[in-house]
């Protein structure tokens, strides 16, 4: 269902608790825009000249090596931005990451300058950005420290092998939320989610409501044998 440019705004405090002047100035300069699945919304070390508000679908934001392999740092959801895009405006710095849309999006776009205006000048657009920052921040943390401390991968990914079992065809579907995982590895359902949705990314697995279903056992079993 398409959503109208108002809508998806609404989903941002920033403009739904600004005053009128300012929600005219944000409608105004907003674009209204359909991105299809698999698009490079920005890639490392290049400018990001716009923020992109979500109304409908999904965003990885990952690193990569230089062997090539990725790891996925968090994915914008619709009422989210990304806090690179908004450092890199912000800062006018290149991206140290990669955002690539995962499924197809509908979101509103808003120019770089035009929003580091707001943030100079405009209390509720600062404090939005502060915000998406400060809480981003500490996801990432968060996940870095299982994956490096506690090697969270690894454990997720022999947790999910063992459940599936041995061969492609043995029990394809987990009936599992991310609550129940992480109550069984001693971490918490938040970053469950991000690591799920990394093998998810990957294909190594699909991931449903309240399901998991196994795509590619050998990927698991990859990342079970680091």
């Amino acid at each position: 269902m398409d959503l109208s440019t108002k809508a998806i705004l609404s989903r941002y405090p920033f403009y739904d608790q600004a005053p009128s002047s300012l929600q005219q100035d944000i409608f105004k300069a907003a674009e209204h825009v359909y991105v299809p699945a698999g698009h490079v919304l920005f890639a490392t070390d290049n400018v990001c000249q716009q923020l992109v508000l979500l109304g409908q679908g999904c965003i990885r934001v990952f690193s990569q090596s230089n062997s090539g392999r990725e790891f996925t740092l968090y994915h914008v959801n619709p009422g989210e931005t990304c806090p690179i895009s908004i450092m890199c405006v912000l800062l006018g710095k290149l991206a140290p990451a990669t955002a690539v849309v995962t499924s197809p999006l509908e979101a509103i776009t808003l120019p770089a300058l035009q929003f580091q205006n707001w943030v100079d000048n405009e209390p509720e657009v600062r404090l939005f950005a502060i915000e998406s920052l400060g809480d981003r921040l500490v996801d990432v943390i968060l996940l870095v420290e299982e994956m490096v401390f506690n090697h969270l991968d690894i454990r997720l990914a022999d947790f999910l092998c063992s459940r599936f079992g041995a061969g492609e065809e043995k029990h394809p579907v987990l009936s599992l939320s991310e609550n129940e995982i992480a109550q069984q590895l001693g971490s918490t359902s938040h970053v469950i989610r991000r690591v799920l949705q990394d093998f998810a990314s990957n294909g190594a697995i699909k991931l449903g409501q309240g399901q998991i279903t196994l795509q590619k056992a050998s990927l698991l079993r990859e990342i079970n044998s680091k």
